[in-house]
């Protein structure tokens, strides 16, 4: 079978609590089509990479905001950038007025 790539030689972290971990992954198309060991993997023909026993895991996308924590710190004087204890002073005084 053909593959677009195919690790092998790895500790992939597969987050999956029966079988948590494996040594092989194969990619084919934008899809992973195959995770096991090395043995299994070996039925696919495609660019391999050696990952030379090291880990292979998941991409941890992270793309959320926290909206009332941005204007808590709005609800306050803003001391960024701010250079002397005199700026300091005149601004704290300017938010408390």
């Amino acid at each position: 079978m053909l593959a677009d790539l195919i690790f092998r030689n790895c500790r992939v972290f597969t987050s999956n609590p029966a079988a948590p971990t494996a040594a092989a992954v194969v990619v084919r198309g934008n899809r992973i089509v195959y995770v096991g060991d090395d043995a299994g993997s070996r039925a696919w023909q495609g660019q391999e990479i050696d990952g030379q026993g090291h880990t292979l895991m998941p991409g941890f996308i992270d793309s959320h905001f926290h909206l009332l924590w941005g204007a808590k710190l709005l609800s306050g004087p803003q001391l960024a950038g701010e250079r002397s204890l005199a700026d300091l002073r005149r601004n704290i005084q300017g938010w408390l007025e």
